[in-house]
């Protein structure tokens, strides 16, 4: 991961319900995404999003977990755009389908990117 000299921050946790997940309450530029899946639920999709209103920002498109069969290992899913990106009012991560179980990482900074 790239660092341009800025305090990158880690906010790490389990997700194992379709409730919305606050990762911050407050603007920040993302940085980086990780998700682990060890139990995949059924057509369990997560989109990471600010909480812009009205318009918000949405990382598309959003991540599916579906294993690619019944012996297939953990799912894991990364992303890392080229410059970290504004997510205004926070960052939340939202749940479609049934949920399984999974570990996700984000990192981010408060400041913006140097040019």
């Amino acid at each position: 991961m790239r660092e341009d000299g800025r305090v990158i921050h880690l906010n790490g946790t389990v997700i194992t319900a379709t409730n919305p997940v606050q990762v911050v309450n407050q603007s920040a530029y993302l940085a980086y995404v990780i998700f682990s899946i060890v139990a995949p639920g059924s057509s369990w999709k997560l989109t990471v999003q600010d909480k812009s209103s009205p318009t918000k920002n949405v990382l598309i498109p959003p991540f599916d977990f579906t294993p690619a069969g019944p012996d297939a290992p953990l799912v894991v899913k990364e992303w890392e755009p080229k410059r970290p990106c504004l997510m205004n009012n926070g960052i939340e991560i939202l749940s479609a389908g049934t949920a399984g179980e999974a570990f996700m990482w984000v990192w981010f900074v408060w400041e913006p990117p140097q040019t």
